[in-house]
């Protein structure tokens, strides 16, 4: 009897417990004993001040995938098995890919983050000089509503301030949404190196000081800083020369796309069946010729793009230059016509709407402004992308910071 008694020791610990669990869910579905609920505390937004270095450094340090890639290809270092030379020369070769691979990935995440923030950045501005320019449209509404009381002529212009009216406060809208929907992106690209949780509701404020250079930028330069900087173009590089019989089954997998790189080896380390290609190289001499062609042609491929993106962001920055220059002289004019209308108005010359109007041009000169140096801006940001630059920018500028933190 008694060696039996754990077993019931233990059924009777079950059906209490089971008890317990069937009293309190007939309780919860009485309704009986819910606690009220808990009112959480407010979400008070705290400005994040960011420049864009912070922007570029904080996007390559919050980048999951490159993450993982950087961890796996340090994690191959100090792994594989030693008894054999194919799998050292793989593990070493892997590690080599999935370095290039995270560069690769965290290069295009701070082009992204970056255009991100310009965005942003123009989108503040462009809201700032809408509410400026709400208030002359208002101050032409409340004159020609006077000239219509007083029985006078009004302006042709004055028909259409009503739907000028409703085409800023859409204007604004728009404005308000796209601040938002940029505001949430470049959160979710900085929130880790910026110490945020993902649902925080801290707003990134930008800086809106901008400094626009006339730059001679040699295409056949930026073409070669490209081919020998692209992280993307070093890992087809790597791969193609490292290519033998040995190191066939890492490059299979770079053939099936970067994402594969991040499961590692799926078997054990056999020494002699990895050895077995080297001392019977006819089994595999027709797959490295095949698997070299195709990742020839490939590079060639990415070699062409890379190529192409780069003249069309140098083409792009020295457009945006003279953009900028064209923007500038309208908005130099604009200011001359408000002066003098402002001039006029003093000595009671001219129309009443002239210096309203004469303000709104002005206006609309500074946007045209703002929106040629944020494309500018952008343009420098996709040269960068496209020549693998932004990367090696981020590493040196988190050194710097670290070297800066440690004094």
């Amino acid at each position: 009897m008694f060696r039996h008694w754990p077993h019931c020791w233990y059924s009777l610990t079950a059906c209490i417990a089971l008890a317990g669990c069937t009293t309190q869910s007939n309780q919860l579905r009485r309704g009986d004993v819910d606690a009220p609920p808990v009112a959480a505390a407010p979400c008070v937004p705290v400005p994040l001040v960011l420049t864009p270095g912070d922007v570029l450094r904080m996007s390559l340090s919050s980048n999951g995938l490159g993450e993982a890639l950087e961890s796996e290809s340090r994690g191959q270092k100090g792994s594989g098995c030693t008894t054999c030379l194919p799998s050292r020369k793989q593990t070493k070769l892997s590690a080599e890919l999935q370095g290039h691979a995270s560069d690769e990935v965290r290069n295009t995440t701070a082009g992204l983050a970056l255009t991100a923030y310009f965005r942003l950045a123009e989108a503040r501005v462009q809201m700032s000089l809408l509410r400026q320019g709400v208030e002359p449209l208002e101050a032409l509404i409340a004159q020609v509503e006077e000239l219509r009381r007083q029985g006078l002529p009004i302006p042709e212009e004055g028909g259409k301030l009503d739907q000028q009216r409703s085409k800023f406060e859409s204007d604004r809208l728009e404005i308000e949404l796209l601040n938002e929907r940029l505001g949430e992106q470049l959160h979710q690209l900085v929130c880790k190196a910026a110490c945020l949780p993902p649902d925080s509701c801290s707003t990134i404020t930008t800086i809106e000081v901008f400094h626009v250079e006339d730059r001679a930028i040699d295409e056949a330069e930026a073409i070669a800083v490209g081919m020998k900087y692209r992280p993307e173009l070093n890992f087809l590089r790597t791969a193609q020369c490292n290519l033998d019989v040995g190191t066939l089954p890492v490059i299979r997998h770079v053939m099936l796309g970067l994402s594969s790189l991040l499961a590692g080896p799926a078997r054990r380390c056999v020494p002699i069946l990895e050895c077995v290609p080297l001392l019977m190289p006819g089994l595999s001499r027709k797959e490295v010729e095949k698997v070299s062609k195709q990742l020839l042609a490939v590079l060639d491929e990415r070699k062409r793009q890379t190529i192409s993106d780069i003249c069309q962001a140098v083409r792009a920055i020295h457009t945006r230059q003279r953009l900028i220059h064209l923007a500038r002289d309208r908005e130099a004019m604009a200011q001359r016509k408000l002066d003098e209308a402002e001039e006029n108005a003093r000595q009671k010359l001219g129309k009443p709407v002239d210096r309203p109007r004469a303000r709104q041009g002005l206006l609309k000169a500074r946007s045209e402004v703002v929106h040629e140096v944020i494309e500018w801006e952008i343009a420098c940001v996709n040269l960068r992308k496209a020549q693998g630059l932004l990367v090696r920018e981020g590493t040196e500028k988190a050194k710097e910071a670290c070297a800066e933190g440690g004094r």
